[in-house]
């Protein structure tokens, strides 16, 4: 039997849809957790780095995101300090209300706090809340960022639970 050109366009459109329904799960991995001055630790599950929703402007173009979870809390860790609008100044940090969506479904708003001059923005997130995370397939958040307007990452969070999970693993 031969196919004709119908037969084969249906193929490839066929193959072309089910690539775009199976979204490819995301890199996860476990890293070493490093305080202020550089020391490890312990673990975290950390996803693959991620560009932003759209390019920022310059000086930002080459900034990436990633999502950091650990037993005791979460963050987003961004390649450069974030420079953010708003927020409420404090003694050595800012608190900021970021807009977000899990699985696409919109929250009121996430609340983070950044020390000055750290990369990365920390989640107000026990235990539980850290396991309730964990449970979801995606998490967008927003914010604005100065210079370069608004600002928004989308993340995968598939392979989290299990790279959390090899990260508190004893080690051999």
């Amino acid at each position: 039997m031969t196919q004709g050109p119908w037969n084969c366009a249906a193929a490839l459109a066929a193959m072309g849809f089910i690539l775009m329904a199976a979204p490819l799960a995301a890199q996860w991995s476990a890293v070493d957790s490093v305080n202020e001055y550089g020391e490890v630790t312990g673990k975290a599950a950390a996803s693959e780095w991620t560009a932003p929703v759209r390019p920022l402007t310059a000086p930002y173009e080459d900034v990436k995101a990633r999502v950091v979870v650990n037993d005791f809390g979460v963050h987003l860790e961004f390649t450069v300090p974030p420079n953010l609008v708003g927020g409420q100044t404090n003694e050595g940090y800012d608190t900021h209300h970021l807009r977000g969506r899990w699985d696409g479904v919109p929250v009121s708003s996430f609340m983070v706090d950044q020390r000055w001059g750290d990369t990365s923005l920390h989640f107000y997130a026990d235990k539980k809340k850290v396991r309730r995370i964990l449970r979801h397939e995606t998490l967008s958040v927003a914010m604005d960022w100065y210079g370069a307007g608004p600002a928004a990452w989308n993340f995968s969070l598939a392979g989290a639970s299990d790279a959390l999970a090899e990260a508190a693993a004893p080690k051999r």
